[in-house]
């Protein structure tokens, strides 16, 4: 359309004026509309992370998914002996271990004994580990009473019980969760540990992750809760005074707590306080809120959640630092909410879809 002419001094006519509030009026009526389809569309059609908590009580016969497959790249040889090692609560970088990684197994010497491409998150297995074969002067695997050493997407992953990594005897089924993460493990560190632990008014369930962090945020330890109620020993690391990096706490330091995400708070019989190496202290953690998409857990989620998503855009675990600049965000898979192992739109739209729910 076509406006009329102003009054020659620059001044907009009353008709103007009104034809241009008009089409202000249009372009934010089609604006808030886009708004609320587009969180419309992500109630919809996008399927809200799972608490990454587990129940307790299952059979150790149906702890398995229905079905499970092996995929071998190659790397190793099959015998006629393993023992089958498998986990429902294990995590990457924060996050449930993602469909699609790859778990691999080794020996001691560094060849690879196993394999397992993760078909539901947080699960693997089962992964047969196989033994060395005697009768042959190549080395294809573990021999009885070795420990077995694992990677999640070639990155070290940390065996966090309840079974241990050991290769026992032929056709042995062990439960070991594994954690691959940020933590950098140091030669001093402060055991924590609790009876009595929290999580929305009930003892926090086997398969929660439980993190520590020192007062910068560097994540100093983590554990896997394999007793409903409990957790630890969990080892919260020393910051290397040798190195130029933060790697965990100092002497002093109070340190912070969260369960599944969530922040925790401590409530004795010890304070949650950096000492000194090798001490011991129980700390009862507490949380009532999980709350998706809260992501610098102030207890809302709003526009600052979006942003700490959406400033990671187009990082990936394969790419985490596309523009090569160490000074901006990189990828962290706390915020690859659909742990497809890329931040996109989807990650941004999970946390629309709880835009302004709070704890309060």
């Amino acid at each position: 359309m076509q406006y009329p002419k102003n009054d020659g001094n620059n001044r907009m006519t009353v008709i103007e004026q009104r034809a241009v509030a008009r089409s202000a009026w249009l372009i934010t009526t089609a604006v808030v509309a886009m708004l609320l389809g587009f969180v419309a569309l992500s109630q919809l059609v996008i399927p809200l992370a799972a608490d990454p908590g587990l129940a307790a009580g299952f059979s150790r016969e149906s702890r398995f998914p229905a079905t499970y497959e092996i995929v071998a790249t190659g790397a190793f040889t099959p015998t006629n002996e393993w023992v089958n090692f498998y986990s429902q609560a294990s995590y990457y970088y924060g996050q449930p271990l993602p469909v699609g990684a790859v778990v691999r197994a080794y020996n001691p010497r560094g060849v690879q004994a196993g394999e397992f491409v993760v078909t539901t998150a947080g699960w693997y297995g089962l992964m047969p580990v196989y033994r060395d074969d005697p009768n042959t002067p190549e080395d294809e695997g573990l021999r009885p009473g070795e420990e077995v050493s694992f990677t999640i997407n070639g990155i070290s992953a940390r065996p966090d019980g309840p079974d241990d990594a050991i290769w026992t005897t032929n056709g042995a089924l062990k439960q070991v969760n594994l954690i691959a993460s940020s933590v950098k493990p140091t030669n001093e560190w402060v055991n924590f540990y609790s009876q009595n632990t929290i999580l929305n008014g009930q003892p926090v369930p086997v398969g929660t992750l439980i993190e520590a962090f020192d007062p910068q945020g560097t994540k100093c330890g983590e554990t896997i809760v394999n007793h409903a109620g409990w957790y630890g020993l969990l080892p919260c690391y020393r910051d290397d005074p040798d190195t130029p990096e933060d790697e965990g706490a100092v002497p002093g330091d109070t340190i912070a707590f969260r369960i599944a995400g969530s922040p925790a708070t401590g409530g004795g019989p010890d304070a949650p306080q950096w000492t000194s190496n090798g001490d011991i202290r129980e700390v009862d953690l507490v949380a009532s809120c999980v709350l998706f998409g809260d992501l610098d857990g102030d207890g809302d989620v709003d526009i600052a959640d979006i942003l700490l998503v959406a400033s990671r855009w187009r990082t990936s675990c394969t790419n985490p630092d596309p523009d090569n600049n160490p000074a901006t965000p990189n990828y962290e898979a706390r915020y690859d909410l659909d742990h497809d192992c890329d931040i996109d739109i989807v990650d941004i739209m999970l946390v629309s879809a709880h835009w302004g729910e709070t704890c309060r």
